[in-house]
């Protein structure tokens, strides 16, 4: 009787045993997520911003960013010819071309995006005209 009892006692703990979270990697789509507030370096990486809400600087060669978030407010430094795609909605984002050459792409599959382009010299350090209007 005693095996019986610790042969179902072992058993029941086994049950109760949690097995650990597993957690979804990244997309593997070629885009780095990003999901909060921030400066960060493109370095001719292609960015995704998922968050909503943020305040968002990617600075470097920016050859491709999508904003599928909402709500947020974007400076984006691009490269001639760059791809800026916008899916998400409500979201302000400020471009500035770094080079001589083509206007990126601006694509707006969203609601209520708004694209609004900075023509300052690029050696501006202080990041007060980003913050465009709502």
């Amino acid at each position: 009787m005693r095996r019986w009892i610790a042969l179902f006692s072992i058993s029941a703990l086994a049950a109760c045993h949690h097995a650990p979270r597993s957690f979804a990697p990244p997309p593997d789509d070629g885009y780095v997520h990003l999901q909060t507030s921030g400066t960060y370096q493109c370095a001719g990486q292609a960015y995704s911003l998922d968050g909503n809400r943020t305040r968002t600087i990617l600075e470097g060669a920016c050859t491709r960013v999508r904003i599928a978030g909402s709500r947020n407010d974007v400076t984006v430094y691009v490269v001639p010819a760059a791809t800026l795609e916008a899916t998400g909605s409500r979201n302000s984002i400020v471009y500035r071309l770094i080079g001589p050459g083509r206007q990126p792409m601006l694509l707006n599959e969203g609601e209520s995006n708004a694209y609004h382009r900075n023509s300052r010299a690029r050696g501006d350090q202080d990041h007060d005209w980003w913050q465009a209007p709502h």
